[in-house]
């Protein structure tokens, strides 16, 4: 595991070096690694640590783009676990409002590549509340994913509705504490019964300089108001990243 990190921490750096004379002004670029991989419904997806890394650029007109990607940390089987994923992300923001489109290229199924991917559109409202030092975000977020190949059926769609409220607070120049609060409504995607799947998420991120931050939080995950026989259990997620801004 050391050896794997230490690996991915010079990736990393490699891949801002080249990123920082590529990327015009308005991109970005993160990785991060995450003690394992839940997907926002609450289901375990990748039992292991893994490596999420994204880059994207957004434009002053309110459209953006993007591609993020998902690989087991130790790079073991690749392709043929939960764990690898590509997804490209297309949006539009205007106001307080955005609209998106994203294609998910979920992991192969007996090499089948195209077997479990899926559209997802979304939409997204927020504003914040600035009180001093301390920043106040509630949102709203509706997901809809439906699969590529158009065999529609309660058990290959999902419709997801997502109230947030999300805290941050400036400690001193350099340091800030957040608190990500989300509560992921599941109204019974991919044949999942419905619930509703509680995310707290606090952490600290660090400015290392104007561009380059470093952050670290826990995801808590909370599935509730759901029956017995759901399977989705109570999930804690360390994650530590990297982020730069071009």
């Amino acid at each position: 595991m050391k050896s794997a990190i230490s690996t991915s921490i010079i990736a990393v750096l490699a891949m801002l070096t080249v990123c920082s004379s590529a990327l015009a002004e308005g991109s970005y670029a993160k990785i991060d690694w995450l003690g394992s991989y839940v997907f926002g419904n609450g289901f375990q997806a990748y039992e292991n640590p893994v490596f999420q890394a994204e880059i994207g650029h957004e434009f002053k007109n309110g459209f953006g783009g993007s591609i993020w990607g998902s690989l087991p940390a130790g790079l073991q089987s690749i392709g043929d676990n939960a764990a690898t994923e590509v997804d490209v992300c297309a949006w539009y923001h205007y106001g307080l409002a955005t609209l998106g489109i994203s294609y998910f290229s979920i992991f192969p199924d007996n090499g089948d590549f195209h077997k479990n991917d899926v559209w997802q559109l979304n939409g997204d409202i927020s504003k914040d509340f600035n009180f001093g030092s301390i920043v106040v975000t509630p949102g709203f977020r509706a997901e809809y994913n439906m699969p590529v190949d158009g065999t529609y059926s309660q058990e290959t769609t999902g419709l997801y509705l997502i109230p947030r409220i999300n805290f941050s607070a400036k400690l001193s120049e350099r340091w800030q504490a957040n608190v990500m609060t989300k509560f992921e409504g599941d109204l019974g995607g991919y044949g999942a019964q419905k619930a509703l799947v509680i995310l707290v998420a606090p952490g600290l991120t660090w400015k290392i300089s104007d561009t380059l931050t470093a952050n670290a939080s826990v995801s808590m995950y909370f599935p509730s108001l759901a029956k017995s026989s759901d399977s989705r259990e109570n999930e804690l997620v360390p994650r530590i990243g990297i982020s730069k801004s071009f």
